[in-house]
């Protein structure tokens, strides 16, 4: 009999060592989700110039002071016409491009979403080691935060042949730029992405 009230009292006492160390944890979760840093977020419409006033994608030290963007289009194509597009050596073609050897792309699928943007720095001189860096650029879909769609870097380095990888993009001071960057829309290059939108 006392054996059975011990084990009664284990199982309890058990019990209740659960539902605080999940209440605990419960507690932490939401403790952690209150004091958590948030990010402003800023929605801007397509031709509206938006100066990034020290914004920057990957790094602090950008310099992106007297930088300013502005977005003039956006389009959905596909890899070959993204090329014969916007890389200087009309030769050059999807071969050049699939780097990857295990990669299905279809070259002809509209797999591309491209924004032109035009790049300004309007800084009076001293400001010439800014730059952006592109490869932290990342488009997202209000009604899918989760996924997310990079440059394809490949493709960019082909339209801008001046940047030779370094995806680091200046303006001298008191002229602009523009870019056509390439986001995909396929997993290739690991990056979660809707298909087919």
């Amino acid at each position: 009999m006392a054996s059975n009230k011990r084990v009664f009292w284990t199982r309890i006492l058990g019990a209740l060592v659960g539902i605080a160390l999940i209440a605990g944890f419960a507690m932490g979760v939401t403790w952690v989700n209150r004091v958590a840093p948030t990010y402003p977020s800023e929605v801007h419409s397509l031709g509206e110039p938006v100066a990034l006033k020290g914004s920057f994608a990957e790094y602090e030290y950008e310099h992106t002071d007297p930088y300013e963007i502005t977005v003039t289009g956006a389009s959905r194509m596909s890899v070959n016409e993204y090329i014969s597009r916007f890389a200087p050596d009309s030769s050059l073609r999807a071969p050049d491009y699939n780097y990857i050897a295990s990669d299905t792309t279809d070259f002809d699928q509209v797999n591309l979403v491209v924004l032109d943007i035009v790049i300004r720095n309007d800084g009076t001189g001293g400001e010439e080691s800014g730059y952006l860096d592109s490869l932290g650029w990342s488009l997202l879909s209000e009604a899918q935060r989760h996924l997310w769609l990079r440059v394809d870097s490949e493709l960019f380095n082909l339209s801008v042949s001046q940047i030779e990888g370094a995806f680091q993009l200046s303006v001298k001071p008191g002229t602009e730029f523009t870019v056509h960057v390439p986001f995909s829309t396929t997993e290739r290059d690991g990056f979660l992405a809707p298909r087919g939108n």
